[in-house]
């Protein structure tokens, strides 16, 4: 059977010989060439054309033959051979030939046995499967996107072969015709046999029947790879250049002569890019060409290249393009060009390019919800529980501008500009944090206004001083061993990052707290303290300020477990959080004998008010969630089923505070001075701040407080740094309130029947961020759930790296990745530690089982200087 038409025309005639009457749907129009010549011995072709009546009457006839249940009538003789043609979908028709469907048989597109459907792209990859299996998929998937008609298809079934049989078949075997041209422009791996084959002219008529290009009359493989390299990458970027917006130095490059031809040549370049076992031959061939042809020296207008993929130096000046939209205030160029870039093969093989595009998304996303928020300012009068609403529990909640802030500065960390973007990029970082700090004043002047004016009282919203009463004790009287956390300075938006995904293993709840006044640790731990809903007072001592409940002064978090401990009924027991992380036999023998666990963190706050390292504040603020994370799941493990989270208060964190920020205190008798928050009696007022008393704030004493409104500061001895905490804002006094409670052993084992696989397309590390990729596998009869991982980078049993990023399912808080069944994802890693390093195991756990899910084992490191 020589070509496909003939195998159709066959199927056709077994159904009339079968049947007798065929009733064919052809919504395609797939076959309304072959149909005009069907030409089946001793049968009618009956065709619509503008009516079912007409058709229907040429067609009544042959249905003498039928009686009225459409069977064939006793004694009728030879049945009628009749194929009835309709270029539509049956179920547009009303059903007009249904007596002829009934009698006859129906052959359709998607019909459900295989001698009835008529689906061209189902057909052809059957018939090419017989006559040349190599092509069979990639034919398939030509005529699913309309670029093969019946006749094309025709046409290439009588020429078809030259892969089939010849020297090319003992050289590349099974591979089909693209594979073997991608095999051999890859790399030499193939050179010895197609000398000794005298294949390469057999190849050179490959690529022109297949790409419509000539790479040449090069003798030697080495000459013809390269000169194969050079015609499709030129190729290949050319024909993604509008013609008009072509660089003159490209008119002279060939390209593809029909769109059959242009679609196998983009469909080889990305299956050249993408397939693991061919990329490192393709980041050779396009860096090579990039430097040798010129590519970046162009005059490329970056919106004629959106779309380019074929060369790195396209990413940077895409780049620069998406930095200079950011600049003029064009958000939702610079977001659509992001988003369509970030993904594509550069960025997934160029870790530094993911990092530059993950940059500016968040960029481009923090400025266009920041614009946004501020216009819900101005035209809403939002009373003082509204704002806290808004902040914390709208459906697009303020608080992502902080935590979009707060990704922007830790991805600054682990950027590496060149020289054209280094200016762009220095302006676009000033520009982010204008627009934060202009953010942040604007709504805390507006927060401090409405709080005022509703009496320092804000109805709706939890107090921080009924946390422990309402959350903690009701659990213990149920008999719930129960952990309490008190991170120190563990914002809202964070504690909300922190629990995403965790509804797998627990049932969450989070809401908003507001957090006592001043919004400094020794109040807002003693808040947290059992009796604190009754009352505390704040005293003046030698050191400073006290915090007072029922008579027991609490100093430092010595004082305070002292005090819990005194009045929490049952056994308390105390853990740092860093205790947590390395339990042992002894601290899991006492954790099985309280009845509250209370750990403590401090590392936040400690960090940012002692540290003058601000990248290393930032980068430990990333680590502190995933910590977090980790505690809550070992803890788990270990039995406790009931967690209550929270803070003592939020703070603000930019890389400086501007000098006009700056403003006297109040002076007069001075116990404590912050930043944001004076602690004393007497002294001055001022516009700049707002005054209040202990009696106001329902505290017992007669200490006096001020606070700063917007972001200005009190100037304090040795200066302020950009992180601080104290005052009346939305970010400092709104603190989470989470409570998880475990599952149990229902959810164990949900990854049964799922695997892993890493693949590293390199022979070794050669720099500090480098990309696997990841794909998780299905196996046996039910669909996976998505999985949710961690990764990390081991030497010698020590954490030395982490997945920074990955092209899908990352999140910044807790480095845990969401994996999805079949769909690869790149994953970027990052070495934080590199000195002495040779090699480096790359080991994958799953964050509900705790599970090695998979490992690669002594890649080696071989960094540059």
């Amino acid at each position: 059977m020589a070509k496909l038409s003939d195998r159709i025309r066959s199927m056709i005639a077994r159904q009339v010989k079968d049947r007798g009457i065929v009733v064919w749907y052809d919504p395609e129009k797939a076959y309304a060439g072959l149909i005009q010549n069907l030409d089946l011995p001793e049968t009618a072709v009956l065709q619509y054309a503008d009516s079912f009546f007409r058709l229907r009457h040429e067609l009544e006839s042959y249905l003498e033959f039928v009686n009225s249940e459409q069977k064939p009538k006793d004694g009728c003789g030879v049945a009628p051979n009749v194929v009835v043609y309709v270029p539509m979908e049956r179920g547009q028709t009303s059903f007009a030939l249904v007596e002829a469907e009934t009698a006859g048989v129906v052959v359709e597109p998607g019909a459900e046995t295989a001698d009835r459907n008529s689906r061209l792209r189902v057909q052809a990859e059957s018939f090419f499967l017989e006559k040349a299996p190599e092509k069979a998929g990639h034919l398939a998937r030509q005529v699913e996107e309309g670029l093969l008609t019946l006749e094309d298809l025709d046409r290439i079934s009588e020429e078809v072969g030259s892969i089939t049989s010849g020297a090319l078949k003992l050289v590349f075997g099974a591979a089909s015709p693209l594979e073997s041209i991608i095999e051999f422009a890859s790399g030499p791996d193939k050179d010895e046999q197609i000398s000794r084959k005298k294949a390469l002219g057999e190849l050179r008529s490959l690529v022109k029947s297949e790409l419509g290009l000539d790479f040449g009359d090069a003798t030697s493989p080495e000459d013809a790879r390269r000169e194969l390299r050079r015609v499709i990458l030129l190729a290949e970027f050319t024909a993604s250049i509008s013609e008009t917006a072509r660089p003159s130095t490209l008119d002279t490059v060939a390209l593809p002569e029909n769109p059959v031809q242009m679609d196998a040549l983009k469909h080889l370049c990305e299956t050249w890019r993408n397939r693991v076992d061919f990329r490192e031959g393709y980041v050779e061939a396009a860096l090579d060409l990039e430097h040798a042809a010129g590519i970046s020296q162009l005059p490329l207008n970056p919106e004629d290249v959106e779309t380019a993929r074929t060369f790195p130096c396209i990413e940077n000046l895409l780049v620069r393009f998406v930095q200079d939209c950011l600049l003029e205030g064009r958000l939702d160029e610079a977001m659509r060009i992001t988003q369509l870039r970030k993904n594509t093969f550069w960025p997934r093989e160029l870790p530094e390019l993911l990092l530059k595009w993950s940059a500016l998304e968040l960029a481009a996303r923090f400025m266009i919800e920041a614009a946004k928020v501020r216009k819900q300012i101005k035209a809403h009068d939002y009373s003082v529980s509204e704002m806290v609403r808004a902040y914390a529990l709208f459906s697009e909640p303020w608080m992502m501008i902080d935590r979009l802030h707060r990704h922007w500065e830790s991805r600054l960390l682990n950027l590496d500009p060149d020289d054209m973007e280094e200016d762009r990029l220095e302006k676009l970082t000033a520009k982010v944090r204008r627009m934060y700090s202009d953010f942040a004043d604007e709504l805390n002047r507006a927060f401090v206004d409405r709080f005022r004016k509703a009496g320092l009282e804000i109805e709706g919203v939890l107090s921080q001083s009924r946390v422990f009463h309402d959350r903690v004790a009701p659990a213990m009287t149920k008999k719930k061993k129960t952990v309490y956390f008190l991170v120190d300075a563990l914002r809202y938006e964070m504690a909300a990052e922190l629990l995403e995904g965790m509804d797998k293993d627990f049932d969450v709840a989070l809401e908003p707290a507001i957090c006592s006044l001043p919004s400094i640790t020794p109040v807002g731990m003693a808040a947290l303290m059992p009796g604190a809903e009754l009352g505390m007072e704040l005293e003046a001592v030698k050191s400073g300020m006290c915090v007072g409940i029922a008579g027991h002064l609490l100093k430092d978090r010595k004082s305070r477990l002292e005090y819990a401990q005194q009045k929490i009924p049952g056994k308390v027991m105390a853990l740092k959080l860093a205790d947590v992380l390395r339990l042992g036999a002894k601290r899991k023998k006492d954790l099985k004998e309280a009845d509250l666990v209370i750990v403590t963190s401090q590392e936040i706050d400690r960090l940012g008010e002692d540290g003058d390292d601000y990248a290393e504040t930032r980068r430990f603020m990333d680590d502190m969630l995933e910590q977090l994370r980790r505690s809550i799941r070992i803890l788990a493990k270990a039995g406790i089923e009931h967690f209550v989270i929270t803070a003592d208060h939020g703070y603000l964190f930019a890389d400086r505070v501007d000098p006009g920020m700056f403003m006297d205190s109040p002076g007069g008798t001075v116990v404590e001075l912050h930043p944001r928050a004076w602690i004393g009696k007497g002294g001055a007022d001022a516009n700049g701040y707002v005054r209040v008393s202990a009696s106001e704030l329902e505290y017992g004493g007669d200490l006096e407080m001020a606070f700063p409104r917007g972001l200005s500061c009190f100037k304090v001895k040795g200066g302020v740094g950009g992180y601080f905490h104290g005052g009346v804002s939305l970010q400092e006094m709104v603190i989470p309130v989470a409570v998880l409670n475990g599952k149990g052993a229902a959810s164990v084992g949900a990854t049964s029947g799922v695997t892993l696989k890493l693949e590293f397309g390199k022979s070794a590390i050669t720099n500090r961020f480098f990309s696997m990729t990841a794909t998780l596998e299905t196996h046996g009869l039910f669909e996976s759930e998505n999985v949710r991982v961690r990764a990390a980078v081991l030497s010698n049993k020590k954490e030395v790296g982490f997945c920074a990023m990955a092209a899908y399912g990352y999140e910044e808080g807790s480095r845990e990745i969401t994996m999805r069944v079949n769909e690869p994802n790149a994953l970027t890693f990052m070495l934080s530690e590199d000195s002495g390093i040779e090699k480096v195991t790359i080991q994958i756990v799953d964050c509900h089982t705790q599970l090695e899910l998979a490992t690669m084992a002594d890649v080696p490191v071989k960094l540059g200087i």
